[in-house]
């Protein structure tokens, strides 16, 4: 990943003992080392809380992959291979995971074109080919129907569950971080120079919704996009800026965040109808229906890079494995030790 959005790629090696540690739900058998939390000197990039039963999964440097079944109380680190070699060859960083609606089919993007699989609810996972070494940064499932994209314009795109990747050409060379669906048809893209792209094929095609100015180096990326519901949007950035769009986005208003805070991630609580952000520092903002910005209490001084809620769960994960847990839509918000 680029420097520019701040992430910072930490050293660790990935423990790979195999332990049973029972089912869950109506999915298989995990198998992995347990932990207490994620180790202090790796990264985590990415979180996602599969459908159905609530399970935590948190992906992050050096392969680090962990899922929770109990709110976060208690972690399973999976066993990952994605090269030929014992745990300390398996060295890639994991920037993004993501669930189909049914739970069972799941995908996990990385370092040099990484991606995994899962037709299980993520207790086996699968390296498989996607034809790319470029850096994959963000992926999204919607049952076979999953998009990723990442550095250099990559944009990956398969249709039986994350098994089989076909490129498709971006309209700029820019680095891409984040990905999002609206329908089945509609996809949208972020990234550099203020950049928002738009599909109207399942991510076959993309055309340029807003930004693109890639002769002015003094406009920023946008770190992430995502739609409230299909006529609502908003992507934000590397000082706090802000595009939002209330008409499916046609149209693009800019503003800003109250403090110029890095943000890497836009989520919205369903349940609490609040839309947060989250960036360097630990700063967190939330917006309720009166549509102002307010802080969130700092739970961590560490820099936080995904949110992802599921009724009134809600996970926050960052840098020097920081993992933030919510059980009453993001009131409070307890740091995993």
């Amino acid at each position: 990943m680029r420097k520019r959005n701040g992430f910072k790629l930490l050293a660790g090696a990935v423990l790979g003992v195999a332990l049973v540690c029972g089912a869950f739900g109506t999915h298989a058998a995990i198998e992995g080392t347990p932990r207490a939390g994620a180790p202090h000197y790796l990264g985590l990039f990415g979180a996602s809380i599969r459908p159905n039963d609530g399970a935590i999964f948190v992906v992050g440097a050096k392969c680090l992959v962990m899922v929770s079944t109990d709110k976060g109380k208690s972690w399973v680190q999976l066993p990952i291979r994605v090269r030929p070699g014992g745990p300390l060859f398996q060295d890639y960083d994991l920037y993004s995971i993501a669930f189909a609606p049914d739970g069972k089919t799941g995908v996990i993007v990385g370092e040099a074109g990484t991606a995994l699989n899962t037709d299980d609810g993520g207790a086996t996972w699968k390296k498989v080919n996607t034809g790319t070494t470029k850096t994959l940064l963000k992926v999204y499932v919607d049952g076979q129907n999953v998009v990723a994209v990442g550095a250099d314009g990559a944009i990956l795109r398969s249709t039986d569950g994350g098994t089989s990747w076909q490129m498709e050409k971006c309209p700029l060379d820019i680095t891409l971080f984040d990905v999002t669906f609206t329908d089945p048809n509609t996809a949208w893209a972020a990234g550099e120079f203020h950049t928002i792209l738009k599909s109207a094929d399942g991510g076959q095609s993309w055309t340029i919704a807003t930004g693109g100015h890639t002769e002015n180096f003094e406009i920023g990326p946008y770190f992430t996009i995502n739609f409230i519901d299909p006529q609502h949007a908003i992507a934000a950035g590397l000082a706090g800026e802000l595009a939002t769009s209330d008409d499916g986005g046609q149209t693009w208003k800019t503003s800003s965040l109250p403090e110029q805070v890095g943000t890497y991630t836009v989520a919205y609580d369903p349940t609490a109808k609040q839309i947060w952000t989250a960036g360097s520092g630990g700063r967190a903002f939330v917006q309720g229906a009166d549509g102002k910005w307010q802080p969130a209490p700092r739970a961590t001084f560490n820099d936080l890079t995904d949110i992802a809620f599921a009724g009134t769960e809600g996970v926050m994960v960052g840098l020097n494995g920081t993992i933030l847990v919510s059980d009453d839509a993001g009131e409070k918000w307890q740091a995993v030790q």
